[in-house]
């Protein structure tokens, strides 16, 4: 009896230090890296560029381009930018917007839009900011969440997207891409929720429990997106890993 008891424990040991390590190597990487990050790994394709898309609410009134002006002025410092080119502005009877770009110190390309809007008793102010990112790619999940930190306390309602993009050489066949998005859906436990392919392009939406945020289109939610865009001219497919509603679907 004695044995067996010794026996069982040695069992148990071995299983826990077994499990512990598979932990360490199938889900450590979930919890360092961004969700969309591990993914695209899963593909195997070089990853080429970043992009964030984001919207938020600034104030209920429409504002003057005065007032544009000094909000542009305030993000410009906020956000720690160095122009790139001059401000755009445009105005009409009910509406009003100031776009410009500029660069951070990390290498960011930032596009900054503010667009503000009456309409008989509604009126808004809206910021839009598009950031390219280009440099390097090691750490990406502490630098969406810096990204996102810096826009947050902007304004409110933040709508935050983030876009991998990568290229691979002529036209991808339908087989393959579903073997490629399905690397990097199982890579994140998403369910494949719809699918379309037309002309060398594609789109197929999922939904992960690993990422937090969802949307929902026909009862379904969704949180991921695997595109391919095919370029005749240069014969090259672009890949896009995304979040829901910045891919444009096909």
């Amino acid at each position: 009896m004695r044995g067996y008891l010794l026996k069982m424990l040695l069992s148990i040991g071995f299983l826990l230090l077994f499990s512990t390590k598979f932990v360490d190597v199938t889900i450590g990487e979930r919890l360092y890296e961004y969700p969309l990050e591990t993914a695209w790994k899963a593909t195997g394709i070089p990853l080429q560029e970043v992009d964030t898309e984001a919207w938020l609410k600034l104030n209920d009134r429409r504002v003057s381009i005065y007032e544009l002006k000094e909000i542009a002025g305030g993000l410009r410092k906020k956000l720690k930018l160095r122009l790139k080119t001059e401000m755009i502005i445009g105005e009409e009877k009910d509406f009003c917007y100031l776009s410009f770009e500029g660069i951070q110190g990390n290498g960011t390309n930032v596009t900054v839009t503010i667009q503000s809007l009456a309409n008989g008793e509604f009126a808004e102010t809206q910021l839009g900011v598009n950031t390219i990112y280009t440099g390097n790619m090691n750490n990406l999940r502490e630098y969406i969440r810096d990204m996102r930190g810096q826009l947050a306390h902007l304004g409110s309602d933040l709508n935050f997207n983030v876009v991998f993009i990568g290229e691979r050489s002529g036209r991808i066949p339908p087989l393959l891409i579903r073997e490629l998005s399905g690397r990097a859906f199982r890579k994140i436990n998403a369910e494949l929720v719809d699918s379309a392919f037309e002309d060398g392009n594609s789109n197929q939406k999922a939904f992960s429990g690993l990422i937090k945020e969802a949307v929902e289109i026909d009862t379904h939610k969704i949180n991921v997106e695997f595109d391919t865009r095919y370029d005749q001219n240069h014969n090259i497919t672009q890949i896009i890993l995304a979040t829901p509603g910045t891919t444009g679907g096909v």
